[in-house]
């Protein structure tokens, strides 16, 4: 249905507006469609070379428990740690002017409150993974939004859950070691689950991004 998909993260409504109305600009984009994200309820970065599924750990109800407060160090903080995850409290306090017992308090404060985790992240298809897709999601009728997203949070490979406004309930995306594993994963496990009843499958011929991790 749609020749590309695109993630865009912006700041408010007004530079989301400004930025479709560039796109709709563009030669060659005939027409476009915006999923906006109301919430996201599951997302982890699980793309590992080791073959058996890790469930040791529960899935949590949602990505966003509750608000938290940033300011610019905060935000000066991330973007360094975006640039280098093993950048030292020394140096990053030194480019932003802070001490390194600020920016170390700063830092645990923040992975405390769960709006920073610094992580690893692979290129799925540097690891072995050639099978991506997208999953538009619509549930059956009177099925709990949150709950149905838990369960889709358990499936192996499904490493994003959000919930978007337009058609779908929720927006998933999948990721595979092969075509045989994407099948059998949309089969019986996806499939399973009674909430669901509708999946549109997007699968991802060819990955065009500049970063695993998003640019927020």
């Amino acid at each position: 249905e749609f020749n590309l998909i695109a993630e865009v993260g912006c700041v408010s409504s007004d530079e989301l507006y400004e930025f479709v109305v560039k796109l709709r600009r563009l030669p060659g984009v005939k027409s476009s469609e915006t999923f906006v994200y109301l919430n996201v309820l599951h997302q982890r970065y699980q793309w590992t070379l080791e073959g058996d599924r890790d469930l040791s750990t529960p899935a949590r109800g949602g990505v966003i428990e509750r608000s938290v407060e940033i300011d610019g160090y905060d935000s000066g903080i991330i973007r360094e740690l975006q640039r280098d995850g093993r950048a030292s409290f020394r140096d990053i306090g030194r480019r932003l002017g802070l001490s390194e017992r600020t920016v170390s308090s700063r830092y645990t404060r923040l992975v405390e409150e769960r709006a920073l985790q610094v992580i690893a992240v692979g290129n799925p298809l540097h690891l072995g993974f050639r099978a991506m897709a997208w999953l538009g999601i619509t549930l059956g009728e009177g099925a709990d939004l949150e709950h149905s997203a838990g369960l889709l949070a358990q499936v192996h490979g499904l490493d994003y859950v959000v919930v978007p406004s337009g058609r779908y309930d929720l927006l998933c995306e999948l990721v595979c070691r092969n075509s045989d594993e994407l099948l059998a994963t949309l089969d019986h496990e996806v499939g399973a689950i009674n909430e669901v009843a509708h999946v549109d499958t997007f699968v991802c011929l060819r990955l065009l991004y500049k970063s695993t991790a998003g640019a927020w």
